[in-house]
Formats: C-alpha cells, sequence, structure tokens
C-alpha cells in the first residue's frame, strides 16, 4: 500500500475500539480516522467522510451488522467493510457477506487478524478468520438445517420467535407490522420445516444460536 488506509471503527463497546485502535496504530498500512459506538452515528460519519475500510461489529445496539453494511454500502459503495463477532458459525457468517462485508472476524481470536483482514479485503480478497473457516467446513449438519437459506430479517425473526417473543413481541421488537412477521414466520417454518415456535427453539439451541440464559432475559 503506497499511503494510510483509513478506517471507520464501529463497536458499542469502547474498550474493544480501544484495542482496534492502538493495534491499528502499530502498523504502517492503517489509520483509524474515526470510531463510533452504534450504527446511526456509522452513517452519518460515511454520510460526512469517506474511509477505505469500515470495522462493523455484528452485535449492535440499534442496527445489526449486516443491515448496517448494507446501508453504509449505498452510502459509500468504495469502502470495503469487515465484520468482527463473537459469533463464529452460520448464520452470521452467510449473513454478513450476503450483506455485502469481505471478510469476517471472530473475536476469539487473536487480535493480529484483524490486520490481516484488513490487508486481505484492501487487495480486493475475501477473509474469513481461522475458526470461522473451521466451524463453517465441518459443520455440515447446519448446512443442511434450512438455517443459510433464511433472509437477515428472517433470521432475526427466527431468533425473535424462538426465545418465545410471539409475533407481536417479534413485531414490538424488530418495529414492524405483526403482519410482516405473519409472512416472515411462515417462510422460516417452510424452510426449517418446522410446525411451530417450539421446534425454532429446539433448532436455535442445537446449533447454539441462543442459550438458556438468554431465554429468561
Amino acid at each position: 500500500m503506497d499511503a494510510k488506509a483509513s478506517v471507520l471503527l464501529i463497536d458499542d463497546h469502547p474498550i474493544v475500539r480501544d484495542g482496534f485502535r492502538h493495534l491499528l496504530q502499530t502498523t504502517e498500512n492503517f489509520t483509524v480516522l474515526d470510531e463510533c459506538g452504534n450504527g446511526q452515528q456509522a452513517l452519518k460519519l460515511a454520510r460526512d467522510k469517506h474511509f477505505d475500510l469500515i470495522v462493523v461489529d455484528y452485535a449492535l445496539p440499534d442496527i445489526k451488522g449486516p443491515e448496517l453494511v448494507q446501508q453504509l454500502k449505498a452510502i459509500s459503495p468504495m469502502s470495503k467493510m469487515v465484520m468482527v463477532s463473537m459469533y463464529d458459525n452460520d448464520p452470521f457468517v452467510n449473513n454478513a457477506i450476503h450483506a455485502g462485508a469481505m471478510g469476517y472476524v471472530s473475536k476469539r481470536c487473536a487480535a493480529e487478524e484483524l490486520i490481516l483482514a484488513l490487508e486481505s479485503v484492501t487487495e480486493g480478497n475475501t477473509y474469513l478468520s481461522d475458526d470461522v473457516m473451521k466451524n463453517l467446513r465441518f459443520n455440515k449438519d447446519y448446512q443442511h438445517s434450512g438455517l443459510p437459506e433464511l433472509t437477515a430479517r428472517e433470521f432475526d425473526t427466527f431468533i425473535c420467535l424462538a426465545r418465545g417473543l410471539g409475533v407481536k413481541g417479534t413485531a414490538s421488537k424488530l418495529d414492524v407490522m405483526p403482519k410482516t412477521i405473519h409472512t416472515h414466520r411462515a417462510s422460516i417454518l417452510d424452510k426449517l420445516k418446522a410446525k411451530n415456535d417450539f421446534e425454532l427453539l429446539q433448532l436455535a439451541l442445537k446449533h447454539n444460536l441462543l442459550t438458556f440464559a438468554e431465554l429468561v432475559q
């Protein structure tokens, strides 16, 4: 790289952003131009400035990572996106890549792998961290479950229904009309060959998409 690539860091945990910023400051190829803690702030920054690279946390408080990637790409189509997440399996990876992210890095991996990801996507390549690749390679049961066929919005609906929120609770959580959730639910049940929300819960637990602790929140 002839000049340092400008980076926007998006993560709702200041300590994580601080760690990423200090890491990138040790390199010759990247400079952190700005950082923020939620999707709305990120969209404003992307409208005001150009970033070569944008690092997006999957689980932001206001806008899910894949949806934010889509909105950012509409604003700044030349920016390249790398998703970071505690989740290192599908459908999280699948949703991120389909949304337009060129890289996906698990927060469980060594921090230096973020640099490898940024270097790779800067050169126009895709990058998946080692643990993500391992999970995708060996989780054949998941690949045949129907879950990879869910859209990002269907997956969010699936998780809410599996948690027992019901149609009205899911509609409130996702800020959409109950009629929309009914439509998504029908599609989800068809794709997953499930009969009811209890079977959705069983699938979510089986594939480690929910924990028992999340069910009582």
